[in-house]
């Protein structure tokens, strides 16, 4: 039996609204008003549900004048360093040629840390955490489903904006050789593909702790529709995150049988991939995998280039960069000695780290990378504190999607991705959690020692 601490399993209303706002995620694309190229979808569900949520938080603070849930704002290294950040994205904006640039960007980042501040805030037991990753894998059906029917029907569900294009495309991207990817609901076959390895994570954990074996099934194929649809994405770096997820969660996972498990994981990613490119030849997945001179030269040559613009807007500003929102006025001017770029559009950059060395110098890019190094030790501390194997999972769970987020943000614009900004929100969330367990469990030791009859409730295993 879990660690799981007393609380009612009556749902509260700030608890279904954070529920549904995770399970709308995919659907920010196909639900939008407003808004038709990647990166602005105008106003969407998981705006309005989070609108809703933080005026339902902020009722039931106002009611109950208790702030002592967000006593972790300062009593946590995370959001100390995502305060930092975001201090360092003012200064840089106030010293920019052009602050105007950064003034949405401002908002969309404070906003992005209010949605994981109230994330925390919910999640304050192990019930509603649970119900929280529960909700956030369960939105990975509604984006594998989709890109499974593009798979078969070879039709977009979603009209979708390549970057470097200015109109809408109706249909699904093609490469080179006239095969094509799926891009599900997110109108882009990277994103779609980079979101659903944060997820795998996280569902890997459901699956190894599934208490029945019908729920286990269930899970295990969601998983499998989940791997499929990162295969055909036909995305290398995607591909790259999914065998960082594998290989963060399987060597430290508390597994009986790790070794079988592991290999009959991998015997059945392996049929999954010959089974997508023997039934679905159209797919792009071997011209990605084995580098066509076409698909594979531009896209390693353009994040060449985009890299040695990045650094040398670094070097033209160390200190505070071109500021937050201005890469894209500056790509424009050093592209000019680059004739294979497109100049109808102004690019953002395929590498967070890099971008934010460009927009916010070399002491943005420290607190920044902090930010994410803070989130894997929260994660380890939490795989190493816990009592029960639940628990561990959870962090073995959550630290492997992160882990494929990160080196899928390598080679994507993924700052502002919702998915990795909740896994981060999450594992704040198990800290605190085991934090109130362990207090628990210690008030418990101490009742037991003046009332020898009582027993634990909380076991350790």
């Amino acid at each position: 039996m879990s660690g799981q601490t007393r609380s009612s399993k009556k749902w509260r209303i700030e608890e279904i609204v954070l529920y549904m706002t995770l399970f709308v995620f995919p659907l920010d694309a196909l639900l939008s008003i407003g808004g038709a190229h990647v990166g602005n979808d105008g106003i969407t569900p998981t705006q309005i549900f989070t609108l809703l949520l933080g005026v339902v938080c902020a009722f039931k603070i106002w009611a109950h004048r208790d702030t002592r849930p967000f006593q972790f704002l300062y009593r946590n290294i995370v959001p100390l360093l995502i305060i930092s950040y975001l201090v360092i994205n003012i200064i840089s904006v106030l010293a920019a040629p052009t602050p105007r640039n950064g003034l949405m960007p401002l908002i969309q980042r404070t906003s992005t840390f209010v949605f994981y501040v109230l994330i925390v805030y919910v999640a304050r037991d192990r019930r509603i955490l649970k119900l929280c990753i529960l909700w956030f894998v369960t939105s990975a059906f509604l984006a594998s489903f989709a890109g499974s029917y593009e798979i078969v029907t070879r039709k977009a569900v979603v009209h979708g904006v390549h970057i470097s294009e200015t109109n809408v495309r109706k249909e699904l991207q093609a490469g080179p050789t006239g095969k094509f990817r799926i891009q599900g609901l997110s109108r882009d076959p990277d994103q779609h593909g980079s979101q659903l390895v944060v997820q795998m994570g996280c569902l890997l954990y459901l699956t190894m702790c599934a208490p029945w074996w019908k729920k286990k099934l269930i899970a295990g194929a969601l998983l499998l529709m989940v791997m499929g649809n990162i295969i055909a994405c036909s995305a290398r770096a995607v591909w790259l995150g999914m065998a960082v997820v594998l290989g963060v969660f399987f060597p430290l996972a508390p597994l009986r049988h790790k070794i079988m498990i592991g290999f009959v994981s991998g015997c059945i990613l392996t049929i999954v991939f010959f089974f997508l490119i023997t039934f679905f030849p159209q797919l792009e997945v071997l011209p990605r995998m084995f580098g066509h001179k076409d698909t594979g030269h531009y896209s390693t040559n353009f994040r060449y280039e985009m890299a040695k613009i990045s650094w040398n807007m670094a070097k033209e500003s160390p200190l505070l960069g071109v500021g937050t929102g201005n890469f894209e006025d500056n790509y424009l001017i050093q592209i000019r000695d680059i004739p294979y770029l497109p100049r109808h559009v102004a690019y953002v950059p395929h590498h967070v780290y890099l971008g934010v060395l460009a927009e916010n110098g070399f002491p943005g890019l420290i607190v920044y990378s902090s930010i994410h190094l803070a989130v894997i030790l929260q994660l380890l501390a939490c795989f190493i504190r816990a009592r029960d194997r639940e628990a561990k999972m959870m962090a073995i769970g959550l630290l492997s999607a992160f882990a494929g987020f990160m080196l899928c943000a390598n080679f994507y614009h993924l700052w502002g991705s919702k998915y990795a900004w909740t896994v981060m929100a999450f594992a704040a969330a198990l800290s605190l959690v085991l934090n109130k367990e362990e207090q628990e469990f210690k008030e418990q030791q101490n009742s037991i020692q003046l009332d020898p009859e009582q027993t634990p409730a909380f076991p350790v295993s």
